[in-house]
């Protein structure tokens, strides 16, 4: 019998594939970034989003934010950033690295 964890990882992993599949579809993104922050795994997302690899809207950038205060890194997040992030999370993506290598 699969434990909960195993059925857990299971399921992350094939909306991982499905996302991949579709790097273009903001809503695979989506599915994918809120299940590994449900699951403990914010910090995938994190890095997923900053990759600018994938399709992000409103609610990508969104659940980006929550993994970000997830995994205690919100002050990356400049609200400067937020006005202006309106073409999507390629360029808050660069903004966010940008902002964090100015800061160290």
């Amino acid at each position: 019998m699969r434990t909960a964890s195993a059925l857990g990882l299971r399921r992350l992993r094939q909306l991982e594939e499905e996302a991949n599949r579709a790097p273009g579809d903001a809503s695979r993104q989506l599915l994918l970034m809120q299940a590994c922050n449900q699951k403990g795994h914010a910090q995938i997302a994190v890095r997923r989003f900053e990759s600018g690899n994938y399709a992000s809207d409103e609610a990508v950038v969104k659940e980006y934010i929550r993994a970000l205060s997830l995994t205690k890194q919100l002050d990356r997040l400049s609200l400067g950033m937020l006005s202006t992030a309106g073409a999507g999370g390629a360029e808050m993506a660069g903004g966010a690295l940008a902002a964090q290598g100015a800061a160290a």
